[in-house]
């Protein structure tokens, strides 16, 4: 892509600092460098309460399905929290409902997103306002697309109003 900051007048934004630049396929994301990039969600099962054993047994299995790859892949795993606005009612009328009810809830579930949910998801990491993004008629320049707010780098990092922190 041609560089423009020469161009420019004003100081650099978030946007010059984030890789996307097109919608290509299906979800599919071309960035700025010449690479490509899919993104997924899954919900697996709850690891934090799993003992050491299940654990390498998971381990185990992510590695062997990653290994198949081969070279030049890069996969970056983020975990998303939010707020639920509230708990949905429900009833177990009898055992068998509640046992398939909670199966239902431990089993993963994996899915590729779609150009609207890509794009929600991408906004949704360089942005503090959570909302759906439409994906434009022509889906170029998603860096500027998607970056609403302003980042304030330094000791005291923000994004827009809220201070950022880092958990490693």
């Amino acid at each position: 892509m041609m560089n423009i900051a020469e161009y420019r007048r004003i100081g650099a934004r978030l946007a010059d600092y984030l890789p996307w630049a097109a919608l290509v396929g299906e979800g599919v994301v071309l960035n700025k460098d010449g690479s490509f990039q899919r993104s997924a969600r899954f919900r697996g099962p709850d690891l934090d309460s799993s003992v050491p054993a299940e654990l390498v047994g998971v381990a185990g299995r992510l590695n062997n399905a990653f290994r198949r790859l081969g070279s030049g892949w890069s996969i970056f795993v983020e975990a998303q929290r939010h707020e639920a606005a509230s708990y949905p009612r429900s009833t177990f009328p009898d055992r068998t409902d509640r046992v398939l009810a909670l199966l239902d809830g431990f089993m993963p579930e994996c899915d590729w997103l779609d150009d609207t949910e890509t794009l929600t998801y991408l906004h949704s990491t360089v942005s503090t306002k959570r909302h759906r993004v439409r994906v434009p008629e022509t889906p170029m320049y998603l860096d500027a697309l998607l970056a609403d707010q302003p980042l304030a780098g330094g000791l005291e990092p923000r994004l827009g109003d809220a201070h950022l922190r880092v958990l490693t």
